[in-house]
């Protein structure tokens, strides 16, 4: 694609050796990228010469082995590696002092919120075992109304009864270990 506006005597006619990813797909799925990492990491591959722009999209995104982006773009293995290269280092140049940044603005909210977090938590703290208590009844509640009701539908009545009872005794000996 690079290539035939690049040289219009080179066509890519085959598909990929291995499918296109976008940024939105990615490496690790369940990332979340915010959209300004998204378009500076985009404005940073805009900037690169266009040797390694080309070298570096046909490579991470288009999926190329070394030797068939030496056959698109008519140069050497050696060349298309040096050029990852580079583009790979502008890159992490270009992405490094972003990255600095946003770690001291995303870090400014805990020094603001530390103060107001622990005058509301010593306002609050005689309604704490309250609270708990609650949390846990809900929870035993859902137990009881949801989850029990499902397993047994799933499940023989034994080994549903088994499971209760061991994991009310691994509870009550965890307790108990806690609080010697």
């Amino acid at each position: 694609m690079l290539t035939a506006a690049r040289n219009p005597k080179h066509h890519l006619t085959d598909p990929p050796a291995t499918p296109a990813r976008s940024f939105s797909q990615g490496g690790r799925p369940g990332l979340r990228v915010p959209r300004t990492a998204v378009l500076a990491l985009k404005d940073a591959i805009v900037r690169l010469p266009p040797d390694q722009r080309a070298t570096l999209v046909l490579r991470e995104l288009e999926g190329l082995s070394y030797e068939e982006i030496a056959h698109v773009l008519g140069t050497t293995v050696p060349a298309v590696k040096g050029r990852l290269h580079r583009a790979r280092l502008a890159l992490l140049h270009a992405m490094r002092g972003r990255a600095a940044g946003w770690s001291v603005f995303s870090s400014l909210p805990q020094p603001l919120v530390a103060v107001p977090a622990f005058l509301f938590v010593a306002f609050f703290d005689g309604l704490v075992p309250a609270g708990l208590g609650f949390a846990g009844g809900a929870m035993l509640w859902m137990v009881a109304a949801q989850v029990v009701p499902d397993a047994v539908r799933t499940s023989s009545r034994r080994s549903v009864a088994l499971a209760l009872a061991g994991s009310t005794a691994a509870m009550l000996a965890l307790e108990a270990l806690l609080l010697t």
